[in-house]
């Protein structure tokens, strides 16, 4: 239940703590360790989530907050972790070489670190520099190793909605954001399995920053929606959401081509953004360089010419006219070449002798793709009394809710 599943901190967690580097046996005082009230096993049928926390590395550091096993690629238990013992883990020849308080052992990947809980206690595991739910995985690739973080769906969930959204705003707009992260994780599951795991904890899926972001609030939001997603013709959808839209959300048969009825335009409720109206100046020359980088060549940028927009306003074609001639661009391309925040802007250019512009003053609302569910217009929709379900029904149309395990 909720209140089993509150957060609760020493106030010495300020200081970041971690584990003891390389292996040297040193251990915490208790106050310094993270406390949880337990969550609960996963429920059977509970999708286990595998984030690949980082890829690439030569060396790593990992640990549990408990005491806990260390198990090789078939399962066999291959060591014990003492609470807040630092291990190191390199890529050796073909297995993971682990250095521990006893000396040097190697396993066949994956190697896992898994936590032990007590009866009250939550067992953490420590990698890539954070603290998570769940197990810490060290995948061989190569000559070196893939950190991942294997966890149930519902925990993996306590530390995105507080990532992707203010946990101190209404506690309906939390649960939305919760429902709309559970449906989007599962709607991707296994996105990047030839790499060892399901999804990557930034915004190329979602944002994941682990156990030690969880607040009370965002937990309960996830508790208050346990395993509902959206369907539509009962199938999960790819519930995607942005921070704002600039007062109307995109169809997503305008930003990727591909109609689908419950990504549709609709009125936004997110006056209260920051980003509802913003301007950027570029200059000329970097403006320049920054149209190199995705590909649009045209020399000197002299001016740009809006060619088509979507029904929201967003730029969907637009004609970039230069010293050596002019080409078309989608307004994507010229958001990543001017680094604006979305596709919904006007441009002119300005100062500079004659036909050359000094710079380009760019002007535009939102901030992201305009796709799904708007944080901002959801915070909006909540203060006006709308509950999740509503706030969900309005940003993805013709949805249903759903148990996880109905569709």
């Amino acid at each position: 239940m909720a209140g089993q599943r509150m957060a609760h901190w020493a106030t010495s967690l300020v200081k970041n703590p971690r584990p003891s580097r390389w292996g040297r046996a040193r251990r915490w005082a208790p106050g310094l360790i993270p406390l949880f009230f337990a969550a609960g096993p996963a429920m059977a049928g509970e999708p286990a989530i595998r984030v690949g926390l980082t890829e690439g590395v030569a060396k790593a550091l990992v640990a549990t907050s408990v005491p806990g096993v260390i198990e090789d690629g078939a399962g066999r238990a291959i060591a014990r972790t003492r609470a807040m013992e630092g291990w190191q883990a390199k890529r050796s020849g073909r297995y993971v070489a682990l250095h521990g308080p006893t000396g040097w052992v190697s396993a066949a990947s994956p190697v896992r670190f898994v936590p032990e809980p007590g009866s009250r206690q939550v067992g953490l595991a420590f990698g890539a520099g954070r603290w998570y739910r769940g197990e810490i995985d060290l995948v061989a690739v190569g000559s070196r190793l893939t950190i991942v973080n294997q966890v149930p769906l519902e925990q993996y969930l306590y530390g995105v909605v507080p990532a992707e959204m203010n946990p101190g705003w209404p506690l309906e707009s939390l649960k939305a954001q919760a429902v709309a992260a559970r449906t989007y994780a599962l709607a991707k599951l296994g996105q990047f399995a030839s790499r060892g795991y399901d999804l990557r904890p930034n915004t190329e899926n979602q944002v994941y920053r682990g156990a030690g972001v969880e607040t009370v609030p965002s937990n309960s939001a996830v508790d208050q929606t346990h395993g509902l997603v959206l369907t539509y013709r009962g199938h999960v959808i790819p519930a995607y959401f942005h921070s704002c839209s600039g007062g109307y959300t995109e169809a997503s048969a305008a930003v990727w081509g591909e109609p689908h009825p419950y990504l549709q335009a609709v009125p936004d409720y997110d006056q209260q953004s920051p980003r509802y109206v913003w301007q950027k100046n570029v200059a000329a020359e970097a403006m320049r360089l920054g149209l190199s980088r995705v590909g649009i060549h045209v020399g000197e940028v002299l001016r740009f010419d809006i060619v088509e927009r979507s029904y929201s306003g967003r730029v969907q074609r637009i004609r970039v006219v230069g010293s050596d001639g002019a080409r078309d661009a989608s307004g994507d391309q010229v958001r990543q070449a001017a680094g604006l925040y979305s596709t919904l802007f006007n441009v002119l250019g300005y100062g500079g002798m004659g036909r050359s512009p000094r710079g380009f003053a760019f002007a535009g609302r939102g901030h992201g793709h305009g796709l799904g569910l708007s944080q901002w217009g959801a915070r909006g929709l909540s203060e006006r009394g709308y509950d999740y379900a509503q706030i969900l029904a309005h940003y993805y149309p013709g949805t249903q809710l759903a148990g996880v395990e109905e569709p």
